[in-house]
This record gives C-alpha cells, structure tokens and sequence, in this order.
C-alpha cells in the first residue's frame, strides 16, 4: 500500500522535490493538536497613588486571570489579547515581557502549568503633567482574548 501525503510548499518551490525547509505544511511531521480553544476576559484594577521614594504620583492597571485546562501536564498553548484600536476581531498574539522605562514598569506574564494557564498583567506610568498619555483610561478596564490549548507538553 501507498503512504499518502499531505504537503504545501513555498512559493517558487516544487512541493515533490522541496526539503523540509521549503515546507510550509506536511503531514509527515507531528503537528500541534488543540485540546481545548475558547475566550478569555481580565479585569485590570486601576489605582492611583503616590512614591514617596521616588516622589512621583503613579497611575498603575494590574490584573490577573486563570485558564483552567486539567491536563495533569502543562501544555503549550497560544494566548492572544484584542486590540481595541483594530476593530471588533483583531488579535495580538500575547507572549512574556517585563521592562521599565523612567516613567514604570510594564509587565505581561503568562505561566503553564498541568492545570491551569495564568496571565498576569501590570502597568505602571508615573504621571506626567507636561505630557499626560496614558495607557488605558483612568478606571478600571476589561481587556478580552481567545486562547488555544495544544495536546502537546512544552518541551
């Protein structure tokens, strides 16, 4: 019997004869299998305050959701953040990031483990009476996603 298979390669590239560089699909290698997809919603808490350290006032959005999963490992997993400025249906793919700039830090962290997936988020700007952009409005903001969960562990 014959192995069938199911390949797609880049333009210019004869899908028979392309390596598997030149690929962009083959079903002869393992691909990610979703497990579990859906929506995601974070609340990002909005307060106001003063450092006396620093003797700045600060503006600062921080919050926190779970993704629950049960899969007894921790999977790999994709999670993406709308963006508001791009329309209804517009994601951004959403990765780990932490930096400070002179006016605070901002951070993004999203962790796996074999229940849930966790995305912590802060931001932090230090108030600016010359040029005051903002990030978010001064309150409370609800930032939304969509997330797919992989049957595969991460490495």
């Amino acid at each position: 019997m014959t192995d069938y298979v199911i390949a797609s390669s880049k333009e210019l590239h004869d899908v028979k004869k392309a390596s598997l560089k030149d690929l962009n699909f083959t079903s002869q290698k393992n691909l990610f299998k979703i497990q579990q997809h859906g929506t995601w919603s974070m609340t990002l808490y909005y307060s106001y305050y003063y450092n006396s350290i620093y003797g700045y006032y600060y503006h600062k959005w921080e919050g926190q959701t779970s993704i629950t999963h049960n899969l007894d490992f921790a999977p790999t997993f994709e999670v993406w953040g709308r963006v508001e400025d791009w329309g209804e249906n517009n994601y951004q793919k959403w990765t780990y990031y932490y930096y400070a700039t002179a006016s605070g830090p901002k951070y993004r962290i999203i962790e796996s483990n074999s229940s849930n997936i966790t995305i912590k988020y802060l931001e932090q700007l230090r108030e600016n009476l010359y040029n005051p952009q903002y990030g978010h409005p001064l309150q409370n903001v609800t930032i939304d996603g969509i997330y797919s969960i992989y049957v595969d562990p991460i490495l």
